[in-house]
């Protein structure tokens, strides 16, 4: 079959909805790594974690009292199928889900609405790693004064990056009551690294953070809690924590889409989800992750993977929460007001400023996906793809690439173009880099210039036609369905009843 004219062929040949909708393959669902641990805020912290735009997302993830029985856990509950079945619709052509009933993606609104995260402030790019950083980290963490009884430091372990199991050695709860100051913040520098490595950005080494985030936990834990700072710019990062789709990135689909979400209390918040500090408030994300009793509709399909592929594949319209953050809606969660990043800056939700993660580049693209801000969709408009160099594309690499069987290095022309993964290996000196993503990060001063202009207000008449122009350019479905009858036996092997396939193929 040929490939629909919105995808890539290359990416397209390896993508899960080519292998299941076109080569009929059954496929899995991802392994996912959440957490197992619930750590704790320390008070001495807030303020430098409200300086830096963090407060609101460590207040999201804190472990604490949930449910009925009040027993501490985790408030993010990971659910795999949900992951994979979204999954399955993201396209890194357009750098959105593409659904039967149009393109939707997290946008930067969404990391204001539901994170709390600043998307203004200093913006923060990628630095070069000394290749002492292990003696180094366990050098500055040696004097950290714990509880007694918990017995002396154990030593870092050769990995990659900061071990999870080492730095858990400093949380909040292991502080000695008189610790000092240095205590108190390399314990905070220990709860940001596993902030950023566990929960925001999920791509280290199995039980290791990125080292790429030591020098900035360092400079938030360090930094002087009476000199005001301005935020990191987190766009630059925070678009990757919300299509990990994993922890945070949850509440983006419990908000838009009715697929897998949970059933919770949806009364306004109450006085105690206001903290101490002027802006230590709620956001409209706080809802999903707060101490509120959460279930299911369904017990048993909450984690039936093809369950959910079917809901997707036949998604309507009027089935998304196309606008949820509309004034009427933020007064009735949020009586006593939201936190104040999550209205500012509205100017900048539709920028064409590049987002940069690490040594990625990625193609902002609010423009295909203008109903999400309520105006007309144009059409057709760039893939992702066609408006960054494909050798500065996340997903693509145009240099000598590592052979990892033979462990030697292929030199590769200009003009081939390699698909690679989220990795480094392969890739030039990071100093390279540096100065290549320099004008990426720069850009970010002049983001609020550089927006995409709406064409109008939306309305259903000019919606019908986009959707005309874009099914017929996409692939819509996932599951593959047999157009004509077969006479199935049922087995005791069977994982699923198939007439949800039979359906959609009617």
């Amino acid at each position: 079959l040929p490939t629909p004219e919105l995808l890539d062929a290359d990416i397209d040949s390896a993508h899960r909805s080519y292998l299941s909708a076109v080569e009929h393959r059954r496929l899995r669902t991802f392994q996912c790594r959440p957490p197992a641990e619930y750590l704790y805020l320390d008070n001495r912290w807030l303020g430098r974690l409200h300086s830096a735009g963090l407060l609101t997302l460590a207040r999201l993830v804190e472990g604490g009292p949930v449910g009925r029985d009040g027993r501490d856990r985790s408030r993010m509950v990971i659910d795999p199928s949900l992951i994979t079945a979204l999954i399955d619709r993201w396209r890194p052509e357009t750098h959105t889900f593409h659904l039967p009933c149009g393109e939707i993606t997290p946008t930067l609104q969404d990391v204001s609405y539901l994170l709390g995260l600043p998307i203004v402030g200093e913006a923060v790019g990628l630095r070069v790693i000394g290749r002492t950083w292990m003696e180094d980290l366990e050098v500055r963490f040696a004097a950290f004064d714990r509880l007694d009884h918990l017995g002396a430091l154990e030593a870092h372990p050769s990995t990659r990056g900061p071990s999870k199991k080492w730095l858990l050695q400093f949380q909040a709860t292991n502080l000695h009551p008189d610790a000092d100051d240095e205590s108190v913040s390399r314990s905070f520098e220990a709860h940001l690294l596993w902030l950023f490595g566990f929960i925001m950005f999920k791509n280290g080494h199995g039980n290791t953070v990125d080292k790429i985030f030591m020098p900035y936990a360092r400079e938030i834990a360090d930094a002087d809690e009476d000199q005001p700072s301005s935020p990191r710019c987190t766009a630059v990062f925070v678009m990757h924590v919300s299509r990990t789709m994993t922890g945070p990135g949850f509440l983006w689909s419990y908000e838009r889409l009715a697929v897998g979400r949970p059933i919770v209390d949806h009364s306004p918040y109450e006085l105690q989800y206001y903290g101490d500090l002027e802006d230590d408030r709620p956001t409209i994300g706080t809802l999903w992750v707060c101490p509120r009793e959460r279930t299911w509709a369904n017990e048993q399909a909450r984690r039936t993977y093809p369950n959910f592929v079917a809901e997707l594949d036949r998604l309507k319209a009027d089935d998304v929460v196309w606008e949820p953050y509309s004034p009427q809606a933020c007064r009735h969660r949020a009586p006593y007001g939201l936190l104040s990043w999550c209205t500012s800056n509205s100017g900048l939700r539709l920028t064409k400023t590049c987002l940069v993660y690490d040594i990625y580049v990625e193609a902002h693209c609010p423009d295909r996906v203008m109903r999400q801000f309520g105006y007309q969709q144009p059409f057709p408009v760039p893939r992702a793809l066609d408006r960054i160099s494909r050798g500065d594309h996340r997903y693509f690499t145009i240099h000598k690439i590592l052979d990892l069987k033979s462990k030697v290095f292929h030199s590769v022309t200009e003009d081939v173009i390699f698909q690679c993964r989220l990795s480094r290996l392969g890739q030039p000196c990071s100093s390279t880099w540096v100065q290549k993503l320099k004008p990426y990060v720069d850009a970010w001063d002049e983001a609020d210039e550089d927006v995409f202009e709406p064409i109008g207000d939306r309305t259903d008449e000019w919606y019908q036609h986009f959707l005309t122009w874009y099914q017929a350019r996409t692939r819509i479905r996932v599951t593959y369905a047999e157009t004509q009858q077969v006479a199935h036996e049922a087995m005791s092997t069977d994982t699923y009843t198939r007439h949800r396939d039979e359906a959609l193929a009617g």
